[in-house]
């Protein structure tokens, strides 16, 4: 267990602990970041292209950059896609007394970021942690979201079958104890490595990456401290979710973890009126590991919405 707050406090630590980058576009490439300022707070953010809006929301150990090559392509096809940094992540100076590290704050967050956009109505594509974010912000303000296209949402508040549950304890103890057991040691850049070798399934799977990108995920690291001590995620039930009218897609690749994939088919399961993906060959690293097939796929979605 993460603390002895049990399971839901668990699930909620490690539901944050599941996306982040494993490629990046070159400096060169990239636009400048721009700042919006919201519920007293200052949120970087990359935009590019014209065209229906789209906004990416990152998971843990990411910020922003996560989505560049996502966010280059889809403007090549005609969107504006935007993507932005949740409170507490990448490098930015956030107010140590500020709002505590939650889904419940990046909800609110995420609400009125697609409310300073003022482009009316955003498709919005969320991976990992950045599910149950979205999925706050469709339930409590559907007017603001157009579409939804989640890829392996990882946090359990859905999930009524006991078994399925009884998995997903197992498969978070195996997955997350290392990173919690840094966590407790206030090792914060320990904690980013063995979230990222956890996830990776190897146990060098950090020090494999190009320095590069170990850098970006340690741009996070301070961040790291905070989710795995946050309070329990807002639940967004299974009847909720089927109650939402908002056209919606839920994906998961068909090798990923049985945490992540139990997560997701019991989010399809609640959801039946919406659009259920399985990714051949995937695992949960599948949109950063294959961007330009990721991006088709969203497209392929997109056009549809």
């Amino acid at each position: 267990m993460c603390s002895a707050r049990g399971f839901t406090a668990f699930a909620a630590a490690c539901a944050m602990a599941v996306a982040f980058a494993t490629q990046t576009t070159s400096a060169s490439a990239e636009p400048a970041v721009k700042y919006m300022e919201v519920n007293n707070a200052r949120f970087p953010y990359a935009e590019e292209g014209s065209g229906p809006p789209v906004v990416f929301v990152h998971g843990a150990a990411a910020d922003y950059r996560l989505w560049n090559p996502q966010r280059a392509t889809l403007a090549q096809e005609g969107y504006r896609a935007v993507s932005y940094t949740l409170r507490y992540f990448g490098t930015e100076p956030w107010d140590k007394d500020g709002p505590v590290f939650s889904g419940k704050t990046h909800a609110e967050d995420l609400a009125a970021f697609i409310r300073g956009l003022g482009a009316g109505p955003v498709h919005v594509v969320a991976w990992s942690y950045a599910g149950q974010v979205v999925f706050n912000v469709v339930v409590q303000n559907p007017e603001l979201v157009k579409s939804l296209f989640i890829y392996e949402t990882s946090s359990a508040t859905h999930v009524a079958d006991p078994l399925a549950l009884k998995t997903v304890r197992e498969e978070g103890s195996r997955t997350f104890g290392s990173t919690v057991k840094a966590v407790k040691e206030n090792d914060k850049d320990e904690a980013i490595r063995q979230l990222i070798n956890g996830v990776g399934g190897k146990d060098d799977y950090f020090a494999s990456q190009p320095a590069t990108l170990q850098a970006l995920q340690l741009d996070s690291a301070p961040s790291a401290l905070r989710m795995f001590n946050a309070p329990p995620p807002v639940p967004i039930s299974c009847s909720q979710l089927g109650s939402v009218v908002t056209p919606m897609a839920v994906a998961w690749g068909a090798e990923t973890r049985p945490f992540f994939r139990l997560i997701a088919e019991e989010a399809a399961r609640c959801t039946p009126a919406g659009t259920h993906i399985t990714i051949p060959g995937a695992g949960h690293m599948w949109p950063s590991e294959q961007p330009a097939k990721f991006t088709a796929t969203l497209i392929d979605f997109l056009k549809k919405h």
